[in-house]
């Protein structure tokens, strides 16, 4: 029997890592605002709760004033922070709504690491440092998109340029086919806009072979921002057969309303009348 799991509202999770946020956003905006960020915070759920009015004088109003009292920066960094809170308390929710499924709880979860030889002291290791989590398809992917999005950012940025020009090298190289356009990407990111260029192209015309259309403009008109310092010539290629791609496809799906709004003819009867 899986052990009852306390209401989201209580988890633990949800509450240390709104901790956490009211730190970061302490530490990049300023007591200031984070003191309006909690006084309007406090204001919601004391409505939610219905109790505004016995809050050391305040009322049903004090929510609304402490939003329009937000200067537009301020009302940008509110955003943002309520946004990272819900992402966070799905994160926690997601954790918490596994623990109710059958052989999905951390018990279960032991016995089978110990199954295999992993003890509980290897265990708490390895789960405090799962910062990256294997996917179906074999792959690893980071637990979560905040960590990612986190990991990124904390990169200085001839680092990225770095790290997107060794995966551009790995997936030329690797077993599994990848695609021009996911190279191409981290050509890009890497600033290494000469490989970069007929990786886009290349990727454009496949893109257009599959009839995907969007994609293959998106692509020449990559490559032509890119090209356009040093091949003038290459770029204008790149915007026209952007453009002829544009045209052709306006072209077909004008013929393809046409057809739809044309009648059928009767289809004759077939043997003796």
């Amino acid at each position: 029997m899986n052990t009852p799991v306390k209401p989201l509202a209580q988890n633990p999770d949800i509450r240390y890592l709104g901790r956490l946020l009211g730190d970061v956003i302490r530490a990049y905006g300023g007591d200031r605002l984070f003191e309006r960020i909690e006084s309007i915070r406090a204001s919601s759920v004391d409505r939610h709760r219905g109790v505004d009015r016995q809050r050391g004088g305040g009322d049903a109003g004090s929510m609304d004033r402490g939003l329009d009292a937000l200067s537009l920066d301020d009302t940008l960094a509110f955003v943002r922070g309520f946004m990272l809170f819900s992402m966070l308390a799905n994160l926690a929710e997601d954790r918490q709504g596994g623990l109710n499924e059958s052989g999905e709880d951390v018990a279960a979860a032991l016995q089978r690491l110990a199954a295999k030889g992993v003890g509980c002291e290897r265990a708490a290791e390895l789960l405090d440092a799962a910062l990256i989590v294997p996917h179906e398809d074999g792959q690893w992917r980071f637990a979560h998109a905040l960590i990612h999005d986190a990991a990124y950012a904390g990169l200085l940025a001839s680092r990225r340029r770095v790290l997107h020009e060794r995966l551009a090298d790995r997936l030329e190289r690797g077993p599994e086919p990848s695609t021009p356009s996911q190279i191409a990407a981290h050509r890009v990111a890497a600033g290494d806009v000469s490989r970069a260029i007929p990786l886009l192209r290349e990727a454009a015309e496949s893109a257009l072979a599959l009839g995907a259309v969007a994609e293959a403009v998106a692509s020449w008109r990559q490559a032509a921002d890119l090209a356009a310092a040093d091949d003038p010539a290459g770029a204008e290629i790149d915007r026209a057969r952007a453009a002829e791609a544009v045209i052709a496809f306006d072209s077909f799906r004008e013929l393809v309303g046409q057809e739809q709004e044309t009648p059928a003819q009767e289809a004759p009867a077939i043997g003796p009348s």
